[in-house]
């Protein structure tokens, strides 16, 4: 059965991206092996050399078009080089920790963050506010995904529904309170520090995804349906194939690719609705003139019909660019049409971001101590 791990649809530090410490940086040129990273200054002995670090997610498509971008780019501006690296477990906890420590030194210059990485950098000082006047092609993107910080910009999104084994569920799920139904008692597979599940049963609960004190006390009064609590796209997979557990909140980009592949697998859209993750691109502040000028031009190509098309279709992601491209296959796939944006719930992931702390510990007290 073919692995599917790190499709991007968890922060780096809980989504198992690569085993060991540290993340793979690949040339944009050749992919060759490349020794350290960019720092907050992009530039190097020369001050007209300008030297990038892009972070992206270890997943099928998800250095395609990065690459492309950047080769097109360092063609016409010689001067310009800017390595890809390929986040590893911890690559973004070391990027918020070397912000607080170094200031002026950057792991990382520009990248693509999921939603709940973006609220954390964002509220961390990580990155730096961009202005709509960098980016010509800013208005392609739905209004929704332009956050009022200015701290990035959305490119892609994910749908948070609901997965289970068809092998062991006879009665498809379909709505986020078959979570804590008696019928799934020892079988609800857990991401540790997840919030789209709680996010989604506060909706659900209450009609709101910022009641999360109801979404807490169902998830305490139910501990007993959890079955595990992982860390890996790996963890996840196996303990759903196994029979282990039965069901989970988890994502449509990554349930298809598992499915494309074979598992005995099916994702559905709640009644009550998914929820829309998206994907944002930012800058690490701290850069030059000439390297801000290089980071944002990536970025905006990214917000182009023809390149957030073809990125789409390489990562399996629903595009949030309203004039992208889209391949027929894409658009009329059950997982990927963009028509599903529609029946989703779009929460505040910035007071998501401000929140987390509190709600780890709220989540170990009054949830995971009773598991």
């Amino acid at each position: 059965m073919q692995n599917v791990d790190s499709v991007a649809r968890r922060p780096v530090n809980r989504r198992g991206f690569l085993a060991g410490t540290g993340g793979a940086m690949l040339s944009a040129a050749g992919l060759a092996a490349c020794g350290g990273s960019s720092g907050g200054s992009g530039s190097s002995s020369k001050a007209s050399k300008v030297r990038l670090t892009l972070t992206t997610f270890a997943a099928p498509g998800w250095t395609t078009e990065p690459k492309a971008v950047i080769a097109k780019y360092t063609k016409d501006h010689p001067n310009v080089s800017v390595d890809v690296l390929i986040e590893g477990a911890d690559t973004f906890a070391q990027m918020i920790a070397a912000k607080a420590a170094t200031p002026d030194q950057n792991i990382v210059d520009i990248g693509f963050y999921n939603a709940q990485q973006f609220a954390q950098g964002a509220a961390a000082g990580l990155f730096d506010t961009i202005h709509p006047s960098e980016m010509p092609s800013y208005s392609n993107v739905l209004p929704a995904y332009r956050p009022a910080s200015l701290k990035g910009i959305g490119c892609q999104a994910e749908i948070e529904g609901l997965i289970y084994n068809t092998k062991f569920v006879k009665s498809p799920p379909n709505s986020w309170a078959d979570l804590w139904s008696p019928a799934y008692k020892g079988k609800m597979l857990v991401w540790e520090y997840d919030w789209d599940m709680l996010l989604m049963a506060a909706k659900t609960l209450t009609g709101s995804t910022t009641n999360m004190g109801a979404a807490f006390k169902i998830f305490q009064e139910h501990a007993g349906n959890i079955a595990a609590q992982v860390q890996t796209n790996t963890q996840f997979e196996n303990l759903l194939r196994s029979g282990d557990a039965w069901i989970a909140a988890w994502s449509n980009d990554v349930s298809a690719a598992w499915i494309k592949a074979g598992e005995p697998f099916q994702w559905v859209m709640p009644k009550e609705g998914g929820e829309s993750r998206p994907l944002y691109m930012a800058i690490t502040s701290n850069l030059t003139p000439a390297a801000r000028k290089a980071a944002m031009y990536i970025i905006n190509e990214f917000l182009t019909p023809e390149v957030a098309g073809r990125h789409a279709a390489n990562t399996s992601q629903i595009s949030i660019v309203d004039n992208a491209i889209i391949p027929a296959s894409l658009k009329n796939g059950p997982y990927t049409n963009p028509n599903l944006l529609k029946h989703t719930v779009l929460p505040d992931w910035a007071s998501v971001g401000k929140n987390d702390a509190a709600w780890r510990q709220q989540w170990n007290t009054d949830v995971a101590s009773h598991v």
